[in-house]
Protein backbone atom coordinates (compact mmCIF):
# COMPACT_ATOMS: atom_id res chain seq x y z
CA UNK A 1 0.00 0.00 0.00
CA UNK A 2 2.18 3.17 1.21
CA UNK A 3 5.44 1.08 2.25
CA UNK A 4 7.15 2.82 0.35
CA UNK A 5 5.96 6.04 0.04
CA UNK A 6 7.05 7.78 3.72
CA UNK A 7 10.55 7.03 5.28
CA UNK A 8 11.48 8.72 8.19
CA UNK A 9 15.03 8.18 10.34
CA UNK A 10 14.91 5.45 12.49
CA UNK A 11 15.02 7.28 15.77
CA UNK A 12 12.73 9.66 14.87
CA UNK A 13 10.33 6.39 13.60
CA UNK A 14 10.68 5.00 17.24
CA UNK A 15 10.36 7.82 19.11
CA UNK A 16 6.95 9.30 17.56
CA UNK A 17 5.89 5.44 17.70
CA UNK A 18 6.84 5.94 21.36
CA UNK A 19 5.34 9.17 22.35
CA UNK A 20 2.28 8.26 20.61
CA UNK A 21 1.93 5.01 22.65
CA UNK A 22 3.41 6.72 26.03
CA UNK A 23 -0.30 8.00 27.46
CA UNK A 24 1.48 11.60 27.54
CA UNK A 25 -0.08 13.49 25.15
CA UNK A 26 -3.97 14.59 24.70
CA UNK A 27 -5.41 13.33 21.38
CA UNK A 28 -7.29 16.63 19.65
CA UNK A 29 -7.99 17.15 15.99
CA UNK A 30 -7.79 20.06 13.28
CA UNK A 31 -4.16 21.74 14.22
CA UNK A 32 -1.12 20.38 15.93
CA UNK A 33 -1.92 21.62 19.31
CA UNK A 34 -4.77 23.49 20.60
CA UNK A 35 -4.81 25.10 24.26
CA UNK A 36 -7.80 24.47 26.33
CA UNK A 37 -8.94 26.27 29.74
CA UNK A 38 -9.62 23.71 32.23
CA UNK A 39 -10.59 24.30 36.00
CA UNK A 40 -7.88 23.92 37.34
CA UNK A 41 -4.81 23.10 34.89
CA UNK A 42 -4.54 24.15 31.27
CA UNK A 43 -4.31 21.12 28.87
CA UNK A 44 -3.14 20.89 25.62
CA UNK A 45 -4.29 18.60 22.80
CA UNK A 46 -1.95 17.65 20.05
CA UNK A 47 -2.86 15.78 16.08
CA UNK A 48 -0.43 13.19 16.10
CA UNK A 49 1.52 15.28 13.96
CA UNK A 50 1.77 17.70 16.72
CA UNK A 51 2.98 15.19 18.66
CA UNK A 52 6.04 14.41 16.25
CA UNK A 53 6.38 18.18 16.38
CA UNK A 54 7.15 18.31 20.24
CA UNK A 55 9.36 15.53 19.69
CA UNK A 56 11.08 17.74 17.59
CA UNK A 57 11.74 20.28 19.50
CA UNK A 58 9.05 23.02 18.07
CA UNK A 59 7.39 25.26 20.73
CA UNK A 60 3.15 24.93 21.55
CA UNK A 61 3.04 28.17 20.86
CA UNK A 62 4.78 27.83 17.09
CA UNK A 63 2.27 24.38 16.17
CA UNK A 64 -0.62 25.99 18.00
CA UNK A 65 -2.50 27.36 14.63
CA UNK A 66 -1.26 25.07 12.12
CA UNK A 67 -2.88 21.72 10.75
CA UNK A 68 0.62 20.52 9.04
CA UNK A 69 4.70 20.88 10.01
CA UNK A 70 6.63 23.14 8.29
CA UNK A 71 9.02 22.13 5.97
CA UNK A 72 11.80 23.15 9.15
CA UNK A 73 10.05 22.21 11.55
CA UNK A 74 9.84 18.58 9.99
CA UNK A 75 13.38 19.14 8.65
CA UNK A 76 12.14 18.35 5.29
CA UNK A 77 11.30 14.69 5.90
CA UNK A 78 8.05 14.15 5.53
CA UNK A 79 5.96 15.86 2.35
CA UNK A 80 2.59 17.76 2.87
CA UNK A 81 0.96 15.12 0.75
CA UNK A 82 2.33 12.81 3.36
CA UNK A 83 1.80 14.11 6.51
CA UNK A 84 -2.13 14.83 5.02
CA UNK A 85 -2.22 10.93 5.54
CA UNK A 86 -1.67 11.39 9.28
CA UNK A 87 -4.07 14.06 9.19
CA UNK A 88 -6.75 12.05 7.99
CA UNK A 89 -5.87 9.24 10.44
CA UNK A 90 -5.90 11.43 13.39
CA UNK A 91 -8.98 13.26 12.16
CA UNK A 92 -11.75 10.60 10.76
CA UNK A 93 -11.14 11.75 7.28
CA UNK A 94 -10.28 10.08 3.64
CA UNK A 95 -7.13 10.89 2.01
CA UNK A 96 -6.78 9.79 -1.09
CA UNK A 97 -3.83 10.39 -3.35
CA UNK A 98 -4.41 11.77 -6.66
CA UNK A 99 -2.48 9.38 -9.50
CA UNK A 100 -1.65 7.05 -7.18
CA UNK A 101 -4.65 4.45 -6.93
CA UNK A 102 -2.66 2.26 -4.41
CA UNK A 103 -2.93 5.68 -1.84
CA UNK A 104 -6.43 5.39 -0.47
CA UNK A 105 -6.70 6.09 3.12
CA UNK A 106 -9.13 5.55 6.29
CA UNK A 107 -12.28 5.11 3.61
CA UNK A 108 -14.41 4.57 6.28
CA UNK A 109 -13.51 8.12 8.20
CA UNK A 110 -12.75 6.66 11.03
CA UNK A 111 -10.77 8.69 14.08
CA UNK A 112 -7.82 5.98 15.08
CA UNK A 113 -6.57 6.86 18.37
CA UNK A 114 -2.85 7.86 19.12
CA UNK A 115 -2.15 3.78 19.95
CA UNK A 116 -3.98 3.09 16.34
CA UNK A 117 -1.40 5.58 14.89
CA UNK A 118 1.85 4.19 15.84
CA UNK A 119 0.92 0.63 14.78
CA UNK A 120 -0.19 1.79 11.64
CA UNK A 121 3.29 3.98 11.86
CA UNK A 122 5.45 0.66 12.73
CA UNK A 123 3.40 -1.17 10.18
CA UNK A 124 3.45 1.11 7.04
CA UNK A 125 6.60 3.65 7.23
CA UNK A 126 10.08 2.50 6.24
CA UNK A 127 13.50 3.70 8.05
CA UNK A 128 16.16 5.55 6.05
Amino acid sequence: MIKNYIKLPKKIKQDWINALKSGNYIQGSGQLCNFLEGDELDEIEYCCLGVLGSLLGCSNESMSDLELLTDDMCESFLSKSQQFIFAALNDGNTYHHPGQESIFINKEKCIYSFSEIADFIEENVEEC
